[in-house]
């Protein structure tokens, strides 16, 4: 089955318990339900305080992604 990421910075805060509100997070919800109508696997990944991933009702994946990686990283790279 194809899948389709979906990169957002914060759908849902940083542990993936409490959803964000917003125009954007509203436009993710729905090009979610129109990918997993149409019988793609949806994945959207975020940042996080730390690793979590949790599958909803349709079959939506939320995947977070620690930012202290990502701090990591950068402080390598200078």
């Amino acid at each position: 089955m194809p899948t389709v990421d979906i990169l957002y910075s914060y759908y849902y805060d940083e542990k993936g318990e409490v959803p964000k509100v917003g125009g954007i997070q509203t436009y993710i919800t729905r090009l979610c339900e129109l990918c997993v109508e149409m019988g793609l696997s949806v994945r959207v990944i975020q940042y996080g305080n730390a690793n979590f991933s949790k599958t909803f009702d349709n079959g939506v994946k939320l995947i977070g992604i620690p930012t202290n990686k990502c701090d990591e990283l950068y402080k390598e790279a200078v």
